[in-house]
Protein backbone atom coordinates (compact mmCIF):
# COMPACT_ATOMS: atom_id res chain seq x y z
CA UNK A 1 0.00 0.00 0.00
CA UNK A 2 1.33 3.43 -0.97
CA UNK A 3 1.36 6.02 1.73
CA UNK A 4 -0.46 9.16 0.67
CA UNK A 5 1.54 12.37 1.13
CA UNK A 6 -0.22 15.10 3.03
CA UNK A 7 0.57 18.21 1.01
CA UNK A 8 -0.78 20.52 3.67
CA UNK A 9 1.86 19.75 6.28
CA UNK A 10 4.54 22.26 7.15
CA UNK A 11 7.28 19.71 6.51
CA UNK A 12 6.06 19.05 2.98
CA UNK A 13 5.82 22.78 2.24
CA UNK A 14 9.31 23.43 3.60
CA UNK A 15 10.77 20.63 1.50
CA UNK A 16 8.95 21.85 -1.60
CA UNK A 17 10.19 25.40 -1.01
CA UNK A 18 13.70 24.08 -0.42
CA UNK A 19 13.70 22.26 -3.76
CA UNK A 20 12.36 25.31 -5.53
CA UNK A 21 14.93 27.53 -3.84
CA UNK A 22 17.71 25.20 -4.97
CA UNK A 23 16.36 25.27 -8.53
CA UNK A 24 16.16 29.06 -8.48
CA UNK A 25 19.65 29.34 -6.97
CA UNK A 26 21.02 27.00 -9.64
CA UNK A 27 19.31 29.03 -12.38
CA UNK A 28 20.70 32.27 -10.95
CA UNK A 29 24.20 30.77 -10.77
CA UNK A 30 23.88 29.63 -14.40
CA UNK A 31 22.74 33.11 -15.47
CA UNK A 32 25.62 34.75 -13.59
CA UNK A 33 28.13 32.40 -15.21
CA UNK A 34 26.62 33.07 -18.65
CA UNK A 35 26.73 36.83 -18.02
CA UNK A 36 30.37 36.61 -16.93
CA UNK A 37 31.23 34.59 -20.05
CA UNK A 38 29.49 37.06 -22.35
CA UNK A 39 31.02 40.04 -20.56
CA UNK A 40 34.47 38.55 -20.99
CA UNK A 41 33.74 37.99 -24.67
CA UNK A 42 32.59 41.58 -25.08
CA UNK A 43 35.67 42.89 -23.28
CA UNK A 44 37.90 40.90 -25.62
CA UNK A 45 35.99 42.22 -28.64
CA UNK A 46 36.29 45.82 -27.38
CA UNK A 47 40.04 45.34 -26.87
CA UNK A 48 40.40 43.92 -30.39
CA UNK A 49 38.42 46.77 -31.94
CA UNK A 50 40.38 49.34 -29.95
CA UNK A 51 43.61 47.86 -31.26
CA UNK A 52 42.28 47.93 -34.83
CA UNK A 53 41.18 51.54 -34.39
CA UNK A 54 44.62 52.51 -33.10
CA UNK A 55 46.28 50.86 -36.09
CA UNK A 56 43.83 52.47 -38.53
CA UNK A 57 44.25 55.89 -36.91
CA UNK A 58 48.02 55.63 -37.14
CA UNK A 59 47.77 54.59 -40.78
CA UNK A 60 45.36 57.44 -41.55
CA UNK A 61 47.64 59.96 -39.84
CA UNK A 62 50.56 58.65 -41.88
CA UNK A 63 48.53 58.91 -45.10
CA UNK A 64 47.41 62.44 -44.20
CA UNK A 65 51.01 63.44 -43.49
CA UNK A 66 52.16 62.01 -46.81
CA UNK A 67 49.36 63.79 -48.69
CA UNK A 68 50.21 67.08 -46.97
CA UNK A 69 53.88 66.62 -47.77
CA UNK A 70 53.05 65.91 -51.44
CA UNK A 71 50.80 68.98 -51.61
CA UNK A 72 53.50 71.21 -50.11
CA UNK A 73 56.10 69.79 -52.50
CA UNK A 74 53.77 70.44 -55.44
CA UNK A 75 53.18 74.02 -54.32
CA UNK A 76 56.91 74.62 -53.80
CA UNK A 77 57.76 73.07 -57.18
CA UNK A 78 55.11 75.21 -58.88
CA UNK A 79 56.47 78.31 -57.15
CA UNK A 80 60.03 77.42 -58.15
CA UNK A 81 58.94 76.84 -61.75
CA UNK A 82 57.08 80.15 -61.79
CA UNK A 83 60.08 81.92 -60.28
CA UNK A 84 62.35 80.39 -62.92
CA UNK A 85 60.12 81.77 -65.70
CA UNK A 86 60.15 85.33 -64.37
CA UNK A 87 62.84 87.68 -65.60
CA UNK A 88 65.58 88.50 -63.10
CA UNK A 89 64.48 92.13 -62.73
CA UNK A 90 61.02 91.13 -61.53
CA UNK A 91 62.52 88.96 -58.83
CA UNK A 92 64.92 91.70 -57.72
CA UNK A 93 62.16 94.27 -57.23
Amino acid sequence: MVKKIDKTTTTFKRRLLGYRRKEVDAEIAFMEAELARRTEGLELEVARLTEELTIATTANEDLALRATRRAVETILNAAATEAARLPDETIAS
